[in-house]
């Protein structure tokens, strides 16, 4: 892209170049027949001075153009980046069936935590796994949440070990917690959108219910 850049940069800068002097000729051509109308032969140094004025006057509408078409390729280099960024993060998760408007982001301990729950899911209770592609929203990382995880598919624990806050004091985040804070937020939606419950118990209880179901599966 700087190559191309580049490339256009030097070419509308030959173009403008070529025009000033253009601008600066017919100036020059207009000034020798000013000079010949008062009888008067210009010298060579007087068409000299009359081809450079031309030629600057015409300068800052070239220096505008070329500035507006390098802000123009900047803009649209800009545009690309950030949709390809968007692209990255907004792959679906690996393995899921085809529901594009499920999405996982997030660092790779988020990322390894969530699929680490989806893959059990899928494995050990497929109609749950279901309910989670189907009602979940997206599962994004957002350090910024006061709590652990949001009904909205935001959550601010990875499950990579537990935070220490000082003072003897940590937030537990490992695995097993994330998981239920993960069942604790679908539940909220499953149990909220089929029976119109969105309390904590009902989420709490359907958390229980699937780590329940996996426990069995093992067995």
């Amino acid at each position: 892209m700087k190559g191309r850049l580049r490339r256009t940069s030097i070419r509308y800068l030959l173009s403008n170049v070529r025009l000033a002097v253009y601008v600066g000729l017919v100036l020059a051509w207009a000034a020798y027949y000013c000079y010949k109308f008062y009888d008067r032969d210009p010298t060579s140094y007087e068409l000299f001075k009359m081809l450079v004025f031309g030629a600057l006057a015409f300068a800052p509408i070239g220096v505008e153009e070329l500035y507006d078409n390098y802000a123009a390729a900047r803009k649209r280099r800009r545009e690309q980046q950030a949709e390809a960024g968007k692209q990255r993060q907004h792959a679906p998760a690996a393995g899921l069936p085809p529901r594009t408007d499920l999405y996982v982001l997030g660092p790779p301990p988020f990322m390894h935590s969530v699929y680490r729950v989806l893959n059990e899911l899928r494995d050990k209770t497929p109609a749950r796994y279901q309910e989670v592609v189907e009602h979940l929203p997206k599962v994004v990382f957002d350090s910024s949440l006061e709590s652990a995880g949001r009904s909205d598919g935001r959550f601010s624990l990875d499950g990579s070990g537990h935070i220490y806050r000082g003072g003897g004091w940590y937030t537990v985040n490992d695995y097993d917690a994330f998981r239920y804070i993960f069942l604790h937020e679908v539940g909220h939606n499953v149990c909220g959108k089929q029976r119109d419950d969105w309390s904590e118990d009902a989420a709490d209880g359907y958390a229980a219910m699937v780590i329940s179901e996996m426990a069995v599966s093992n067995q």
